[in-house]
C-alpha cells in the first residue's frame, strides 16, 4: 500500500509537471503571437502615416500654404487608436470596423478633394508644369506623377495595409477572400474616377462634386469587415434553432455575410456609379465607348447582385426548416434514449 501511494504521488507530480510544461508553452506561444501582431499592427499604421503624410506635403505645395498641414492632426488619432490596440486588445484589431481605415480614408480624401478642385480651377499648360525634387530619390516628380501616387496608390496601401492588419477572429481563408474583394472594389473604383477628366463636365461643377463624392463613398466600404458575420449568423442558429425557429430563419436571412456584402457594393458602390454614369450619357450627351462599356458592366453587375440576393433568401429560407424538424428529432431521441 505504502508502494501504491508513493507510485500515485509520483504519478501525480509527473501530471503536474506535464501542466506546467504545456502551460508555460501555450503562454510563450501566446506572448509571440501577441508580439507578431503588435508588429503588424505598428507596420501598417506607419505605411498610412507615411502616405497621409506625402499627400498633405504635396496638398500644401499646391496651394502654397502650410495651413493645410492641419490636416495631419488626423493622424493623431491614428496613433491614439494604436496606443488602444496595443495596451488594450494586445495587438488584435477590431472584429467589424476598422479605425485605422477610415482615419487614414478621411485624410486623403481631404487632400484628393483639395487638389482636384484646385487642378480644374488652373489653366492646361500649368497642370504638368510643376514638379519637385526629392534629394532622397533623386528624381523630380512633376504633377501628374504626384497625383498618381495620390490616387492610385491610396487603392494599393489599403488592400497592404489590410494584409498587414493583424486578422483578429478571421481565418485565413476569411481574410484571403476579403482581399481578393478588396483588388476588385479597386479595380473599378480606379476605372470609375478617370470619369472627372473628361472636357464635357469639368465646367459643372455640381457633377465635379457628385462624382468626388460617389468616389469618396465608396472608398468607406474598405472600413468594414463583413466576413466575419458568418460565424455569428451559424452560432446562433445552432444555439436558438429549437426555441425560436420562425424569428431564427428571418434572421438567418438578413444576416447572412454574402447578402450583407452584396447589400454594401450595392449602396455603395455599383449603385451610385450607374447612376453617374447614366447622367453623364443622357443628361451631358457624352458618349463614348469607354462610357457605355462601364455602364454596362455596371448594370450587368447590379442585375446579378440582385439576383444572388433573391437567390440566397429564397434558398435559406427554404432550407433552413428541414434543419430545424431534424434537430427537433434529434432532441426527441436523444430525451427517448434518456427516459
Amino acid at each position: 500500500m505504502i508502494k501504491d501511494n508513493g507510485e500515485i504521488e509520483k504519478n501525480n507530480k509527473k501530471v503536474s509537471f506535464n501542466e506546467e510544461k504545456q502551460l508555460t508553452k501555450n503562454g510563450e506561444r501566446t506572448i509571440r503571437k501577441n508580439l507578431f501582431n503588435i508588429c503588424k499592427a505598428i507596420g501598417a499604421r506607419i505605411l498610412f502615416i507615411c502616405h497621409s503624410s506625402l499627400s498633405i506635403y504635396w496638398t500644401s505645395n499646391v496651394k502654397n500654404s502650410y495651413y493645410y498641414w492641419f490636416l495631419s492632426a488626423s493622424l493623431l488619432f491614428l496613433i491614439i487608436e494604436l496606443i488602444i490596440v496595443i495596451k488594450v486588445k494586445k495587438g488584435e484589431d477590431w472584429k467589424w470596423f476598422c479605425p485605422s481605415v477610415f482615419v487614414y480614408l478621411t485624410t486623403i480624401i481631404s487632400c484628393v478633394w483639395i487638389l482636384e478642385l484646385d487642378k480644374l480651377d488652373q489653366k492646361p499648360q500649368l497642370t504638368n508644369a510643376t514638379g519637385v525634387y526629392i534629394p532622397g530619390i533623386g528624381q523630380q516628380f512633376n504633377t501628374s506623377d504626384w497625383y498618381l501616387m495620390i490616387e492610385q496608390g491610396l487603392m494599393l496601401i489599403l488592400i497592404v495595409g489590410r494584409w498587414l492588419l493583424p486578422k483578429g477572429h478571421m481565418t485565413r481563408d476569411e481574410l484571403s477572400q476579403l482581399l481578393l474583394v478588396y483588388f476588385a472594389i479597386a479595380a473599378d473604383i480606379l476605372d470609375f474616377f478617370p470619369i472627372i477628366a473628361i472636357d464635357e463636365l469639368k465646367k459643372e461643377k455640381r457633377m465635379i462634386y457628385s462624382i468626388l463624392a460617389a468616389w469618396s463613398w465608396s472608398l468607406m466600404q474598405f472600413t468594414f469587415v463583413l466576413t466575419n458575420r458568418a460565424t455569428l449568423s451559424g452560432t446562433i442558429i445552432r444555439k436558438r434553432s429549437v426555441l425560436a425557429s420562425k424569428a431564427v430563419k428571418r434572421y438567418h436571412v438578413c444576416c447572412e455575410t454574402e447578402v450583407w456584402t452584396l447589400l454594401v457594393s450595392v449602396l455603395m458602390q455599383d449603385g451610385p456609379f450607374v447612376i453617374l454614369r447614366l447622367v453623364t450619357v443622357i443628361y451631358f450627351k457624352v458618349q463614348t465607348f469607354t462610357i457605355f462599356f462601364f455602364l454596362s458592366k455596371n448594370l450587368v453587375v447590379l442585375v446579378l447582385q440582385f439576383y444572388r440576393i433573391v437567390v440566397l433568401c429564397f434558398e435559406k429560407s427554404s432550407h433552413v426548416s428541414p434543419k430545424m424538424t431534424e434537430v427537433q428529432q434529434q432532441n426527441q431521441m436523444e430525451r427517448q434514449f434518456e427516459l
